[in-house]
């Protein structure tokens, strides 16, 4: 497959808690500072115009919220979105399935992911991946996966926390 012009050929890496990290392959669009401002800018303007015409919206005062909130939201999203995808893939370092992103989605990197077989968090990240021999990955792959010890200093038991509602608070003698 071609890399669109503009587009860079990132080197990237999916990591996760306890393993060795993977390779990515991520192709993406950088946006600039001075983009992700103009970017900001406009969003900017069009929030200030969208939010008066929330107020035309019978009960006027809580469309005219959202549409202020959501404008938040989407300005902030437009100034952190350093990376433009244009393809991701790569594989998940605890049970190896493939992930992959849409071509479109915006990143600040880390960018967190979730793997939807294993249920795992994952993040992407700009660098190589270390070169790690197999059987060493697949060490970490089953330490991580591996059960917590039962026993030990609680007893098998799960940490009790205090709580009005479900302890005998008013039957202690003070």
């Amino acid at each position: 497959m071609t890399i669109p012009e503009g587009a860079e050929q990132v080197p990237a890496r999916v990591g996760s808690t306890g393993v060795y990290a993977t390779p990515a392959d991520l192709v993406a669009f950088h946006r600039t500072r001075s983009e992700r401002a103009m970017r900001t800018l406009l969003t900017v303007a069009g929030v200030a115009i969208a939010t008066p015409l929330g107020f035309l919206v019978p009960p006027h005062l809580e469309p005219a919220a959202v549409v202020f909130l959501l404008g938040l939201y989407v300005i902030r999203r437009a100034w952190v979105a350093e990376w433009d995808v244009v393809r991701m893939a790569g594989v998940c370092p605890r049970c190896e399935t493939a992930i992959e992103l849409r071509h479109g989605t915006v990143l600040y990197i880390p960018h967190t992911m979730h793997c939807t077989t294993c249920r795992a968090e994952l993040w992407l990240e700009t660098g190589v991946a270390p070169e790690v021999d197999a059987s060493l990955r697949r060490a970490a792959i089953e330490g991580a996966s591996a059960q917590p010890r039962t026993g030990g200093e609680l007893g098998g038991r799960p940490p009790q926390t205090w709580s009005p509602a479900a302890s005998d608070w008013r039957d202690r003698k003070r």
